[in-house]
């Protein structure tokens, strides 16, 4: 798996990302344009904002913060035909791998996102807390995830302990995800 960073020449991809219906129910971006997006790809310059690709396919795109040993996941999409092939999992595993002060990982997802909701528990993190959060004219239940790589014995953490990947031997671009 290889990571670049965004450029506006992706805008087309995270339009057809954000076009499939059923990305409608999760994503408030299902209404943004490939002209939008070109304007607000510069605007990611300042965090991890990453395409994803698999040999010559672009198959997704992530986008987080790291702070103070914590990581703040912002989105992780997977084209629909390219979910469950383990990619998620890989990236996580990379993040970490080649970012070894993160504590704690954290993200929200919408109540109503359940293959996330199902992902993430299954990589070990836990609802920590809800909340409503604006989105377009209203307002949706959001779950407060957390992961903490020191205290839970199975997930990513299991995963990671024994991976190949390793912060001198990030396999990710000159380590590109730092």
């Amino acid at each position: 798996m290889e990571y670049r960073q965004i450029q506006i020449e992706d805008a087309k991809f995270l339009t057809e990302i954000f076009s499939i219906p059923e990305y409608d129910l999760y994503f408030a971006e299902n209404e943004t344009s490939e002209q939008d997006w070109e304007e607000r790809i510069p605007l990611f310059s300042d965090v991890p904002s990453f395409i994803v690709s698999d040999g010559n396919k672009d198959v997704g795109w992530i986008m987080y913060n790291i702070e103070d040993q914590v990581c703040f996941i912002d989105i992780i999409v997977l084209l629909p035909h390219e979910r469950r092939k383990g990619y998620g999992k890989t990236i996580m595993q990379d993040i970490l791998n080649c970012n070894p002060e993160i504590c704690i990982f954290k993200l929200d997802v919408q109540q109503r996102n359940l293959p996330a909701i199902a992902f993430y528990k299954g990589l070990g993190f836990q609802i920590v807390s809800e909340e409503y959060q604006p989105v377009g004219e209203g307002k949706e239940l959001y779950y407060n995830m957390q992961f903490n790589r020191y205290s839970v014995p199975h997930g990513i953490h299991t995963a990671i302990s024994g991976g190949e990947r390793t912060a001198e031997g990030c396999a990710i671009n000159d380590n590109v995800l730092k």
